[in-house]
């Protein structure tokens, strides 16, 4: 089921996920939440034509380059990665997303695989390992 929004009792609090069911809208409600959509190449953001990427659950800040033109490197093959498929979502060491201050956004929210800024998950191949090792970590610290 694709979710489609999020509700927050308190600034910091998640209630709620909506996602699809059929043909309605269907409520899930727990204590703690785990944001596991994948980062560009998983479809959990959304790259725009001027250069925003947004984060399609809950509009959580994406850490990218500000221009369009700083996606790539000019070395395609270079042995730096690009800057577009590091791009994600930073937390804190509970992995918890966290704003500019650095303090979490949501306290009952997780991320977990390559959503997670600063990692070039594609050139390492770690897409499948990272995605269970930062869930099981959550997982077995919730």
């Amino acid at each position: 089921m694709q979710v489609t929004g999020i509700e927050a009792s308190q600034p910091d609090q998640l209630v709620l996920f909506w996602s699809e069911a059929a043909a309605r809208r269907k409520p899930n409600r727990a204590r703690n939440f785990i944001l596991a959509t994948g980062g560009l190449l998983g479809g959990g953001f959304i790259a725009r034509y001027d250069g925003v990427i947004e984060e399609v659950v809950c509009g959580l800040p994406i850490r990218a380059p500000s221009q369009r033109g700083e996606w790539f490197n000019r070395e395609f093959f270079g042995q730096e990665p690009h800057p577009i498929f590091t791009t994600g979502i930073e937390i804190n060491q509970q992995f918890q997303p966290i704003g500019q201050d650095g303090m979490p956004i949501f306290n009952n929210l997780f991320i977990a695989g390559t959503a997670l800024a600063h990692g070039d998950f594609l050139r390492e191949r770690s897409l499948d390992g990272v995605g269970l090792a930062t869930g099981y970590w959550i997982g077995t610290h919730l």
